[in-house]
């Protein structure tokens, strides 16, 4: 089971995000970044794991498109509270997963899902802040992570988990 601590984490941090959903500015800008597609690759085997991480795909597209069309400070609202849907949900779910089949990587995995929370809630702030310039970083930032962490530390983690202990596709 989650340790009581981590789940009062999370809750904070809700709370903390909760806070800034307030301002409603309108902006345009323009980008060089691309959308994401899904492909076959990217699958690790275990559906609910490639199911979240689609969803993670979607928003960072939703992203994109609002980038390359008029920046409306609503949709950027509901991409800033997606993404800590994404936090509050997936990275959980993969935690609690990895650590019952005795991840022996779980608190470095633990730790970059800490930073991505805390990378996304600074984001947030400094959108408040300065609105179109946060929003590029954002864009690269998300790609990265989706690039390193998704890609590549996620589909590691889940190879050892179905090695190990016969993880299930399901």
């Amino acid at each position: 089971m989650y340790e009581q601590t981590d789940i009062c984490h999370c809750k904070n941090q809700r709370k903390t995000f909760a806070l800034y959903l307030k301002k409603e500015k309108y902006m345009k800008v323009e980008t060089e970044q691309q959308k994401l597609l899904w492909l076959p690759d990217y699958d690790t085997g275990v559906v609910v794991i490639d199911n979240y991480h689609k969803k993670y795909l979607d928003i960072y597209n939703s992203l994109i498109d609002s980038i390359k069309e008029t920046i409306e400070d609503t949709n950027m609202q509901l991409i800033f509270h997606k993404l800590m849907h994404y936090v509050e949900n997936l990275l959980i779910d993969e935690e609690i997963l990895f650590k019952e089949f005795h991840y022996p990587k779980l608190k470095n995995h633990k730790e970059s899902h800490l930073q991505f929370t805390e990378k996304i809630l600074d984001f947030y702030k400094k959108y408040n802040e300065e609105k179109t310039t946060v929003v590029y970083e954002l864009a690269d930032y998300l790609n990265n992570w989706f690039q390193t962490h998704i890609l590549q530390y996620d589909k590691e983690a889940i190879e050892y988990l179905k090695i190990e202990n016969s993880v299930t596709k399901n």
